[in-house]
């Protein structure tokens, strides 16, 4: 037996999320002759096991990367061995640890890592130029200038403008994203490298503002528009994606994360966790998501050799199961589809159409795990139609649980499908936390809808499956479960 004293731990994470409650009773003499001896006990400890009926506990054994009993000191010592490694806690809390169900664990630090510039969305105008300038006379020999995250309140509309950003660097081209990073603000330069025109139609599924006037761009672009500039750029090596994501892990251990959903995973990606997790270094549980559809965060321009390599690369800490697709923008900037009208008239659209919907159906039966991002309450109900496809062609999928992430807008009417299709609705709270944000968002959207907003209450009410997941880097500060649950 090989004792550790751990005097000082506040929290110990146990692995993933788990509930104890399942594990919750007292071993006996006889347990270690019929199971064998733990590999690890962690003993004299304040353990929480999420269970109403036994929250609490003081030991607990684990084998094999999994728990075998939760019960009192005294119980748990009955599965100690030789060569079990008993970890004293001295008193101290430990609890399962959390999942973040929707995050995007690169994107946080890639930029840095890559050389980007990088600012906080509470800066103003004017401590953007600041950081601008500064970047720039730190750089002074970047061919372009790629940055974030400009604060959707400090424009009209939530929109920055190409003559705003030419303002402060018209040398080379520049392309800054929003808070979001639905939405982006390119320069003159940018727009020329990129293509974009008076005469450019609009994209599929995306957005080029045009001045009503002249017809020229005014260098706000949404969603797939993005692509144009973010195609020209060259892609990050991976070695730049394994710092980020190292980075990422570290903050996310230290906040009490054992597992998470990686929300749009691509091939460096892939490479990276394959390398991490062969050298020792991958310390959680991912469920990866191909993106399918997404053109402009990370490139993923054509989804069908990750989705050819994903049983390649699945391992017992990557399972990239998840096919993802954007359904829609945000309701900040009208790109998604309302049940309702928008102020200003109209009820926004979808990044998704028949030939996604056919995909996810194929995909489902298959046995992927289908996740979409659903700002609004329309998008949000358009998914459900296609889960409820897939339930009527394969009645044997809806042991398979599908997922719409986000659910910023939710009809009351909708989320007994959730429960009835074995659909996960994912929540993203810290998101819908009072800002100049959301009271830009009451101003597009209005009263009306706003009455379905954030409607996780009424779907842990109806026994809707509801996870949580952070959506960090996006419009959020940190991935803290503690700051998601308070």
């Amino acid at each position: 037996m090989k004792k550790q004293l751990v005097p000082l731990v506040l929290m110990l994470v146990l692995g993933t999320v788990v509930v104890l409650a399942q594990k919750t009773r007292q071993a006996t003499p006889n347990d270690a002759a019929r199971k064998g001896s733990a590999d690890t006990v962690f003993t004299n400890g304040k353990i929480y096991t999420v269970n109403n009926t036994h929250p609490w506990a003081e030991a607990v054994a684990v084998k094999d990367g999994k728990l075998m009993e939760v019960g009192s000191a005294k119980d748990i010592a009955a599965l100690v061995g030789q060569g079990t490694r008993v970890v004293d806690l001295g008193g101290a809390f430990a609890m399962p640890g959390f999942i973040d169900d929707h995050v995007h664990p690169a994107q946080p630090y890639l930029n840095e890592e890559g050389g980007a510039l990088l600012f906080p969305e509470s800066l103003n105008k004017e401590q953007i130029a600041e950081a601008v300038a500064a970047y720039l006379k730190r750089n002074p020999n970047v061919p372009y200038v790629i940055g974030e995250k400009w604060g959707l309140a400090s424009f009209p509309n939530g929109r920055a403008n190409r003559a705003w950003l030419d303002s402060l660097v018209a040398d080379r081209p520049a392309v800054l994203r929003d808070e979001t990073r639905h939405g982006a603000v390119v320069n003159t330069a940018m727009l020329k490298l990129a293509g974009i025109t008076k005469d450019t139609p609009q994209p599929r599924n995306g957005f080029i503002e045009k001045d009503p006037r002249t017809g020229e761009p005014t260098g706000y672009l949404a969603e797939t528009a993005q692509q144009a500039v973010f195609s020209k750029i060259p892609m990050y090596q991976d070695e730049v994606w394994e710092r980020a994501l190292a980075r990422a892990m570290q903050r996310l251990t230290a906040w009490g994360v054992t597992a998470y959903t990686d929300a749009s995973t691509n091939a460096p990606q892939f490479r990276v966790y394959r390398k991490m997790e062969r050298e020792g270094r991958l310390r959680f549980h991912v469920s990866g998501s191909i993106a399918m559809n997404d053109w402009a965060k990370d490139r993923v321009v054509d989804p069908e050799p990750i989705v050819a390599m994903a049983d390649e690369y699945r391992s017992p800490l990557f399972d990239p199961i998840g096919r993802k697709w954007w359904g829609d923008g945000t309701p900040l900037s009208e790109t998604s589809l309302l049940v309702g009208e928008y102020v200003g008239g109209g009820h926004g659209g979808m990044s998704v159409d028949r030939a996604d919907f056919d995909r996810m159906v194929v995909e489902a039966r298959k046995g992927a795990l289908v996740r979409v991002h659903a700002g609004g309450d329309g998008t949000g109900r358009a998914i459900l139609d296609v889960v409820e496809q897939v339930r009527t062609l394969s009645p044997e999928s809806t042991s398979q649980c599908q997922h719409i992430a986000h659910n910023f807008f939710l009809r009351d009417e909708d989320i007994p499908r959730f429960l009835r299709l074995n659909v996960v609705a994912n929540f993203s709270p810290v998101i819908y936390y009072r800002s100049p944000e959301m009271s830009l968002l009451e101003q597009v959207v209005g009263a009306g809808n706003m009455k379905y907003f954030a409607n996780v209450k009424k779907a842990i009410d109806r026994g809707v499956h509801v996870s949580i997941g952070s959506d960090w880097p996006t419009g959020v500060m940190d991935a803290n479960p503690l700051r998601e649950l308070r």
